[in-house]
């Protein structure tokens, strides 16, 4: 090990004493649907886009901005948006810009088959973090 890691101990970070005893979740994912439009074999998550089931189980928006809330107030600060597919949520842009104006760092993983052209200038203004696009 290098020495200058040997010499760094966690009580020399400035914020250490502040954060001692708590637990402070740094990131967050949610899976915003079990629905895909895509029927991947290996998948575990692949509820059919048009499932009613699945998509009654779905947090609803307020649901998911009072998570949101606590978990910023506790401290986090990157959140990932995952599903299913979760461009099948009607409210996926009001859930991505709320996470955004939040000032979260947010990231999303999408097949990507359903990206308009008015979600790539959401992007684009909006930049995730991270845009990762799965390709089998």
């Amino acid at each position: 090990m290098s020495k200058y890691l040997e010499e760094i101990k966690l009580p020399d970070f400035y914020f250490w004493k502040e954060i001692e005893e708590k637990r402070i979740p740094l990131s967050a994912e949610i899976e915003l649907t079990e629905r895909c439009n895509n029927n991947c074999t290996h998948c575990y998550i692949n509820l059919p886009a048009n499932d009613q089931d699945a998509k009654k189980r779905e947090l609803s928006f307020e649901e998911i901005r009072e998570i949101v809330d606590e978990a910023v107030e506790m401290g986090c600060l990157w959140w990932l948006i995952t599903g299913g597919e979760p461009l099948l949520r009607e409210d996926f842009t009001d859930i991505y810009l709320y996470l955004k104006k939040k000032g979260l760092l947010t990231s999303v993983f999408t097949n990507a088959t359903l990206i308009t052209p008015k979600l790539a200038r959401l992007f684009k203004r909006y930049p995730p973090r991270e845009l990762e696009i799965t390709v089998y």
